[in-house]
């Protein structure tokens, strides 16, 4: 419960302009802060999806909450990581990382985690045909704000 009032916390920063605070002030690094803020959604997303392949396989019993809420706080975490990245990559490097490591884990430990990294080695190739980096809404607006600022670079 202290987790998902952290992400709360940390993705409304986010929203309420820590992207474009990001971009103003630390340009330079905007692609190692979209990795990093893409480490939280695939973390969220494989608690989501180990909620979802648990009781497939039998370890688990369904969860329908965490579920819900990993699936939200991911697409919200990746939008948002997706939007600071200046390369897809970043967005999609920490997804090909944490999948890599639930296969791994699917072999040594828990069969679930193998279905677990596998969705989301798929979820990083589906996620930024999703959210391409230059969809409308009221963030990018602030964003292109801030970079069409003579200041911000």
């Amino acid at each position: 419960m202290v987790t998902f009032i952290a992400f709360t916390f940390l993705l409304l920063m986010l929203y309420l302009g820590g992207a474009a605070a990001i971009i103003r002030y630390l340009s330079r690094v905007r692609n190692g802060a979209a990795f990093l803020v893409s480490l939280f959604s695939a973390y969220v997303f494989s608690i989501a999806f180990d909620n979802v392949w648990g009781p497939v396989v039998g370890d688990l019993p369904l969860s329908l909450v965490p579920i819900v809420a990993g699936i939200a706080y991911g697409l919200g975490f990746y939008s948002m990581a997706r939007r600071l990245a200046t390369r897809p990559i970043a967005a999609k490097a920490a997804f090909f990382l944490i999948g890599g490591l639930a296969v791994l884990a699917g072999f040594v430990g828990h069969k679930h985690n193998f279905f677990v990294g596998c969705s989301l080695i798929l979820l990083s190739l589906v996620l930024p045909l999703a959210f391409p980096r230059n969809h409308n809404g009221f963030q990018s607006l602030v964003i292109k704000r801030f970079e069409s600022r003579p200041d911000a670079g």
